[in-house]
């Protein structure tokens, strides 16, 4: 859960400069979450989506849904402690930051 509270730390500034964008957090275990390491959405004026990171900790990966990019799957990288993406290595903050700021006003302070 360590990512999702980097996450979201990195995001709480770009709630003031937009009207809607809305984050939820779900902790670690808790019975809504479907992964079993927790949670956080943010929710976009309608028409734009949303964006999802779930961890699951039995499989040591982080699931990342985007509607600017879709779906994927990232590990934790052993050099970098960087989540990277299972099918090229990109960097999962480089994503987040890549989606929001073409859909948002403001830019995660990572």
């Amino acid at each position: 859960e360590a990512f999702l509270d980097k996450v979201e730390v990195a995001i709480k500034p770009m709630q003031e400069c937009n009207d809607v964008f809305v984050i939820t957090r779900v902790s670690k275990g808790h019975p809504t979450t479907e992964a079993n390491g927790g949670r956080l959405t943010i929710d976009l004026k309608p028409g734009d989506g949303s964006y999802i990171l779930q961890v699951d900790e039995d499989d040591k990966t982080l699931k990342f849904s985007s509607p600017m990019s879709g779906n994927y799957t990232y590990v934790l990288g052993s050099k970098t402690h960087e989540f990277v993406g299972m099918d090229d290595g990109h960097i999962l903050e480089g994503m987040i930051v890549r989606g929001l700021i073409q859909q948002c006003n403001g830019m995660p302070k990572f």
